[in-house]
């Protein structure tokens, strides 16, 4: 894959946003412990990601 200089920005923008996504993912997991209950599951991240959408034009 040989993008172009526009599609090569448009990637890096993508790849920024779905890292930043991935990393609020891992920061929720990393601070559950036994006494705050169990942390979200598949379900819950998605019901978050969806009131994120409505929030966040570039989502």
């Amino acid at each position: 894959m040989y993008p172009g200089v526009a599609q090569e920005e448009v990637l890096l923008v993508h790849c920024g946003q779905a890292r930043f996504v991935w990393n609020l993912c891992v920061e929720q997991q990393s601070w559950w412990n036994p006494r705050r209950g169990p942390a979200p599951g598949y379900a819950e991240w998605n019901r978050q990601l969806t009131a994120a959408r409505g929030a966040c034009d570039w989502l």
